[in-house]
């Protein structure tokens, strides 16, 4: 095991320990470069959103896509259409990656 990793933010869901293999096997995504983390606590960092402004009609026009918005970014929260949840990762540490799960 690895020291811990400075802390990360992600939106992406986790995997539990005993899909691994399975995910390792069948996910679609090129698996050159994969490391395995296991992470102590999450806590709540915001969202990623798309962010609005209205134009002269008071219509929505998109001004900025897929971009993080913190809790505490009051100023954009009226102008947020959130698409996940980020979370801050906290106490990282390294493991080594189990083998792919067998072909059924």
């Amino acid at each position: 095991m690895a020291a811990a990793r400075v802390d990360q933010r992600t939106n992406a869901p986790p995997v539990c320990q005993s899909c691994i293999p399975f995910a390792l096997r069948d996910c679609p995504m090129p698996l050159n470069d994969v490391t395995l983390w296991s992470v102590g606590w999450t806590e709540s960092a915001g969202v990623l959103a798309d962010l609005y402004e209205p134009d002269i009609l008071k219509r929505p026009i998109l001004q900025h896509h897929n971009v993080f918005v913190p809790w505490d970014a009051f100023k954009h929260h009226a102008d947020t259409l959130a698409t996940s949840q980020v979370v801050h990762l906290r106490d990282l540490r390294q493991h080594d990656l189990p083998g792919p799960a067998p072909e059924a």
